[in-house]
Parts: structure tokens; C-alpha cells; sequence
């Protein structure tokens, strides 16, 4: 990890998230070794001693959301530093329904309903996401629908897991890297994030809803939004939920259109980047004001022992 020196400034951190309760989190999960166990909560330890002490040594430590930033402040139990959020920037211009893609999907697919997933398939949380959705949800919604629904899987280096999984007559795609993955979004009939571990904020999540899709996460996936559920978009949270939600808005254009319109204007309004300079001054501010109360104090300190001293 990077050591850093004040040299006499202001210093904002920005950590994203508190990376640290993913490995906890990780170290938690019953289908894994002893060994796993061990060395995840090793890290999970190591990794919070030094997010606390980075912060510590920062005016201001900013999180990509509300609810990480309180998760962070728990973990002081007491005299926390300067903790605050700041979210993440969606290009609204670039993520948007008013675009005209040409559909990737009708070479393999025809014209089938598409649940889409994006991100990273190297990252282990989303390939975890991407294999539970397909054995333990889009089973179920195929053989109950009664059309042929495709799960498509979008982003780069899946493993050769997913990629033993594609198979598009049997309506599961498994992309790898894209050119652009804002077409895949567009002529999807929802975007899922079935993530079972998740820490600070999810983009894809973000990006479809800008993008004027229906979203449908799991309530990991829906930790730190600013959304409203069934308004903005649909937070599954068992079985259950997801089966029933990709059947309701198979079913229903009318819910598809209304989610989408909501989230595009949640979206809009609470993370749009045409904000995003405005809330990064007003932190870096706040950083420089922590600063000179700080320099202030420690003035006053060397001051009082100066003048004690004297006596």
C-alpha cells in the first residue's frame, strides 16, 4: 500500500469504499476452506488498520456513498476523523435511451427478451453473481415465462466457468470484452445485479438506470443507492422475489417503461457528472478549512507549552 507524506497540505482521501468489510465479508462465507477463512480475515485486519490510518492522517476521507461512510465511522467507536460522502459520477449524455444502437443481440438471439449483466467478469463478486443467477434463478423463469428469455453475461475475462455456459440456443451469452457495452443495455428487457457480496456503489447498476432501463439487484447490490424500491428499480430479496420480478416485467411493458423513466430521473438528479465538480470543491473545501482548524490547534498547543515554559 502507498505511504504518504503531508508536507505541510491539506490531504483528502478518497478510499471509495471500506474494502476492507469485503474481505470480512469474504472470510464469512461457508463454502470456503480454513485456510481462506484465515487468510481473508488476515487481510480483512491488515487492510481496516490501514484505511483507519490513512484517514486519520487526512483531513477529510470520503466514501462513494452515505452508507459506506457510516459503516467507516462505526469503526472508530469514537473520535472519528472527518468522514463524508461523495457520488459517483454517471455521464447522463453517454448513458441515455435517446441513443440509436444498432442491436447486437439479433445474429445469435433474434428478437428474445434479454436479462443483461455487465461488469468485470474477472472480479470475483460479479462471476459469483453471473453462476448464481444462472443456476439458481434463470432456471426457473425459462420454464415459467413461456417464452425463451436469454441471460446475457457482458464484460471482460469471464472465466472458463462462465464461458463453458455459453450456449445461445439455450439463450445464455457469454460476451467477453465489448467495444461498447451501452448497446447491450439498450436492447435488453432489464439489466439484473444479483451480486451476493458488494461494497460502496455499483456503476452497472447506475448505467442501466440511466440508460432507461428496469434494474432488478439483490439487496447487497442496492446498499448505498439514493433510489427508492419498486419506484426506481426492483430489490430482490430471495428467491422468491427474483423469480417473480424477471416474470412480472417479462409480462409487463408498462412497469419495464415506468421503473425506467424513474431511475433515469433518480439518476439524473442525484448523480448526474454535470454535478460531480461542484461536490468535489465543496469537500476539498472542507478538507482545507479541517486543515487550518488543525494547524490552528497545534499552534495554540506548541504556544501554551512555550509559555509554561517561561514560567
Amino acid at each position: 500500500y502507498a505511504e504518504f507524506e503531508r508536507d505541510n497540505n491539506a490531504v483528502l482521501t478518497d478510499l471509495v469504499d471500506a474494502d476492507s468489510e469485503k474481505w470480512r465479508e469474504y472470510a464469512e462465507k461457508e463454502d470456503i476452506g480454513p485456510l481462506k477463512k484465515f487468510i481473508y480475515r488476515r487481510e480483512a485486519k491488515k487492510l481496516r488498520d490501514y484505511e483507519i490510518s490513512v484517514s486519520r492522517a487526512s483531513d477529510l476521507t470520503l466514501f462513494v456513498s452515505e452508507a459506506e461512510a457510516k459503516l467507516f465511522r462505526d469503526f472508530f467507536h469514537y473520535d472519528a476523523p472527518a468522514i463524508q460522502a461523495l457520488d459517483n459520477p454517471v455521464d447522463c449524455d453517454r448513458f441515455s435511451p435517446d441513443h440509436d444502437f444498432d442491436n447486437p443481440y439479433t445474429e445469435l438471439i433474434g428478437d428474445r427478451p434479454v436479462f443483461v449483466m455487465t461488469g468485470a467478469m474477472d472480479y470475483a463478486p460479479n462471476e459469483e453473481a453471473a453462476l448464481f443467477f444462472l443456476k439458481e434463478i434463470f432456471p426457473a423463469v425459462v420454464s415459467q415465462s413461456g417464452v425463451k428469455p436469454v441471460f446475457a453475461i457482458v464484460g471482460r475475462n469471464p472465466s472458463a466457468k462462465l464461458r463453458e455456459k455459453h450456449n445461445p440456443e439455450k439463450g445464455i451469452l457469454v460476451t467477453g470484452a465489448v467495444d461498447d457495452v451501452r448497446p447491450y443495455i439498450a436492447y435488453a428487457t432489464a439489466a439484473v445485479a444479483p451480486l451476493l457480496i458488494a461494497r460502496g456503489v455499483q456503476n452497472k447498476i447506475l448505467e442501466a438506470m440511466a440508460s432507461g432501463k428496469p434494474v432488478l439487484t439483490s439487496t447487497k447490490g442496492f446498499e448505498g443507492l439514493r433510489t427508492e424500491p419498486d419506484r426506481d428499480l426492483k430489490v430482490c430479496k430471495n428467491l422468491s422475489d427474483w423469480v417473480f420480478s424477471c416474470l412480472e416485467l417479462l409480462k409487463n411493458p408498462e412497469l419495464r417503461r415506468t421503473l425506467g423513466e424513474n431511475g433515469r430521473k433518480t439518476v439524473e438528479s442525484y448523480y448526474a457528472a454535470s454535478q460531480f465538480a461542484s461536490r468535489v470543491k465543496e469537500h476539498t473545501d472542507t478538507a482545507y478549512r479541517t486543515y487550518l482548524d488543525k494547524l490552528s490547534r497545534k499552534k495554540q498547543f506548541v504556544q501554551k507549552g512555550a509559555d509554561g515554559d517561561g514560567e
